[in-house]
């Protein structure tokens, strides 16, 4: 049940990390932020570069989603 709880957790947390990272290279590569904010907390990747990594991110925390239920689900289930 530990590894559950870890799993669940870590994948919200990820999945809302990712989602921000892909929301502010969104709004940089649109001009919306100004060019400071990508040099402070996207660092010195371009946007495209971010919302790759960050989509990979965002699948990957799917993925430990869909384990973690399982992992309750079997739990429950016996």
């Amino acid at each position: 049940m530990f590894f559950t709880r870890v799993g669940r957790g870590a994948a919200y947390l990820f999945a809302t990390l990712a989602l921000a990272r892909i929301v502010a290279a969104v709004l940089v590569a649109n001009g919306t932020l100004p060019p400071e904010y990508h040099a402070r907390y996207l660092g010195s990747h371009t946007t495209g570069e971010i919302i790759d990594a960050s989509t990979y991110v965002l699948v990957g925390s799917l993925f430990l989603g869909i384990l973690a239920e399982i992992s309750l689900s079997l739990r429950n289930r016996g």
